[in-house]
């Protein structure tokens, strides 16, 4: 009997030690079965894969539109700065305060001055200038332009604005277009142009800092990528004489080009990006003209 105990662990029988293997056993294949139990079926397994298909079709889409919405306004952000920069750093280093008097606008050949004329034999010393302040790759027009570097661009809307008849390509992957003005164009204060931007402030009760305007701007931020879309990677702006880019249909922009308009109602003007009506709009069904300035005021995001 003692042997029997030691063979046991001293306290349980041959034949206990028996019965509670049998029972240890049972418990694992109690487990296993129950495990078997719990496993998804084939049937589960597709229809959880059809749930997840149905979901990232679903979300995918508007994933992608988002990422390619915050890519155009990051290169937007970029071009805007690297040309504000560039025209501010071009005016302190010679020591003015217009853009019109700057040496690149002395040589600007013509009063009335265009990215088509830019590759003219007149036009070198202005093409010179030009590349010492900004990083141009190549100058573009409508007789040696590249297949595919001129494609058909459209509006926001749907509808077609044609092709433009060529075009600066800068460093960082711009098509620059430009009509520029060898004289600025000025508001007029008590009869004639305004001096300065105080006196235009003060005579015309605004806060706009926007009177003056040597040129305007349109920019595809990405080049020949695509979509090639006014609002989405092509933009307006106009470019005030002190240097700054005003994106087309923001407040400034909107005071400037309609004098009737106040601050305090800017929805009310047809030069606004709010106004669908208007031709600078950046509205469901507008065309796109105004989407910089919408951009721009809404904290550099793209929400339409």
């Amino acid at each position: 009997m003692e042997e029997t105990k030691k063979l046991t662990g001293g306290g349980a029988t041959s034949s206990q030690a028996s019965n509670l293997n049998q029972n240890f056993r049972k418990r694992l294949n109690i487990t296993s079965l129950s495990k078997k139990i719990k496993a998804f079926t084939l049937a589960e397994v597709l229809i959880t894969l059809a749930i997840i298909g149905v979901v990232a079709a679903l979300t995918i889409p508007t994933v992608i539109t988002n990422y390619q919405k915050k890519m155009y306004v990051t290169q937007l952000k970029k071009t805007y700065n690297n040309l504000s920069n560039g025209f501010r750093t071009m005016m302190a280093n010679e020591g003015v305060t217009k853009l019109t008097d700057t040496t690149l606008w002395s040589t600007i050949p013509s009063e009335d001055f265009y990215s088509g004329d830019i590759l003219q034999p007149e036009s070198a010393e202005f093409l010179k200038e030009f590349s010492k302040n900004f990083k141009v790759i190549a100058v573009y027009d409508d007789k040696n332009i590249p297949e595919g570097y001129n494609p058909e661009y459209k509006a926001l809307n749907g509808e077609s604005t044609g092709q433009p008849n060529g075009a600066i390509y800068l460093a960082d992957g711009t098509f620059l277009w430009l009509s520029l003005n060898k004289t600025p164009n000025t508001e007029i204060c008590n009869g004639k142009p305004c001096l300065s931007l105080k006196e235009f402030q003060e005579t015309m009760n605004t806060k706009t800092k926007l009177y003056s305007t040597a040129g305007v701007f349109q920019l595809d931020v990405n080049g020949v990528k695509g979509p090639n879309v006014l609002g989405r990677d092509l933009f307006a702006f106009a470019l005030g004489n002190d240097g700054m880019l005003y994106p087309t249909g923001g407040a400034d922009y909107a005071v400037y080009a309609n004098p009737s308009c106040k601050y305090d109602n800017l929805e009310s003007c047809d030069t606004y990006w709010k106004n669908e009506g208007g031709n600078t709009a950046c509205t469901k069904g507008s065309d796109g003209g105004g989407c910089a300035g919408r951009i721009m005021e809404e904290g550099w995001e793209m929400r339409y």
